[in-house]
């Protein structure tokens, strides 16, 4: 092996280093960086608050047949979620005993419709989109979780309420974008 090759490896290796060290810091932080448009880009940090409609927080999904869904057409990476699910960063939009009513149209909460909720019938690659099993249910121990006005975001239009026990935490913007 060169002499150059021998130090491209050892530099390649410093880097990987320091990489997976900065990952791990960012973590015990408890630094979240957002990369999607379903809540502004940018770096948040993980707080102590409650899950509450209006917040925005960082979720494992759980594994239901639109997420495996989801993971197997590219929508979801992989990560470090169980089941290998990436975290999604979504806004709760309705939590307990709130009525939520997806229709074509709209998702509703509480009868008012949900702006940039209209559900879309199919991907970018003409297969059809999930959608919840029920058109109307009250949420128990649930939330609904949308992206912020982004009517492409995979969200609950597609895969409907979420156990509140897959979130992880309650975000905040630290800096976006």
């Amino acid at each position: 092996m060169s002499r150059a090759a021998h130090r491209l490896g050892l530099v390649v290796g410093v880097l990987g280093v320091l990489l997976v060290l900065g990952a791990l810091v960012v973590h015990v932080l408890g630094l979240r960086w957002n990369s999607t448009a379903s809540i502004p880009r940018g770096l948040y940090i993980s707080t102590g608050e409650p899950v509450r409609p209006g917040a925005y927080v960082f979720v494992c999904p759980p594994p239901t047949e639109p997420f495996v869904l989801a993971r197997a057409r590219g929508y979801l990476d992989g990560g470090a979620c169980p089941g290998q699910f990436q975290g999604l960063m979504k806004l709760v939009v309705a939590a307990d005993h709130d009525r939520v009513e997806f229709a074509a149209d709209a998702v509703r909460v509480n009868g008012y419709a949900l702006p940039a909720s209209r559900r879309i019938e199919k991907d970018g690659m003409g297969r059809p989109l999930p959608h919840p099993v029920s058109a109307s249910t009250t949420l128990d121990h649930e939330v609904l979780l949308m992206g912020e006005g982004n009517p492409k975001s995979f969200d609950a239009r597609y895969f409907g309420p979420v156990p509140v026990s897959q979130v992880q935490a309650v975000i905040r913007p630290v800096l976006t974008f």
